[in-house]
């Protein structure tokens, strides 16, 4: 079926060695990337009903799907932003690789280890990360859900920061999470005078208001 893992016989003896999970080529998505709708595939509109949608909303879905294709699951995350990627930049826009921890490799009778660990974070969801060590590996995010344009670089030929992403309006087209950019100053209000009637100021007629004692 689509987007689904099947897990094979003898996995873990082709589990990628620690020089290959330190480098971007050695990790691919376990599961599909989001689209801007926050969903990871578009409409299936062959399987709709002749008349179920307006002609308008099936050409705008379909020029979406054209603008933003669906990325499968195994894709490696090289790939990622590769458009924000610098002509002459290396290593990923959108991932961070690092190995901490003891670095030797040890020489067992059966085999030899390595206690390493190595650590893909992703610049895109602050919190995502994927740790390795040996043939163990684990998946974790804690963050608020949406995406962050401060540590990717801005589009090339616009220069507007990752669509989608949060504090910055002028990125989110698709996904608004915070207020129109703002271009000019508002206009000045009309003075309009006040609702209630104006009272009678008989000290201005220049009598005078105490009363004389009798």
């Amino acid at each position: 079926k689509k987007n689904q893992i099947r897990i094979v016989e003898g996995a873990l003896e082709s589990f990628p060695g620690h020089d290959t999970v330190a480098t971007l080529e050695g990790w691919v998505h376990a599961s599909p990337a989001l689209l801007s709708t926050g969903k990871c595939s578009w409409p299936d509109l062959d399987s709709l009903e002749e008349g179920t949608l307006p002609e308008e909303t099936i050409l705008a879905i379909n020029a979406q799907k054209e603008a933003e294709p669906e990325k499968a699951i195994l894709e490696a995350i090289g790939a990622d932003l590769e458009e924000l990627r610098p002509e002459d930049g290396e290593g990923s826009p959108a991932w961070n690789v690092k190995v901490y921890g003891d670095k030797g490799e040890y020489t067992f009778p059966d085999s030899k280890k390595s206690y390493r660990i190595t650590a893909v974070r992703s610049l895109v969801w602050p919190g995502a990360i994927t740790v390795a060590q040996g043939t163990r590996f684990a998946n974790l995010y804690v963050g608020y859900g949406t995406k962050c344009a401060q540590l990717v670089q801005p589009y090339k030929e616009s220069g507007l920061p990752l669509t989608g992403a949060s504090p910055f309006s002028s990125g989110n087209m698709q996904l608004p999470l915070a207020p129109e950019d703002v271009m000019d100053e508002p206009n000045d209000m009309e003075e309009q005078e006040e609702p209630q009637p104006a009272l009678v100021d008989d000290a201005s007629d220049g009598e005078d208001m105490e009363k004389e004692d009798e």
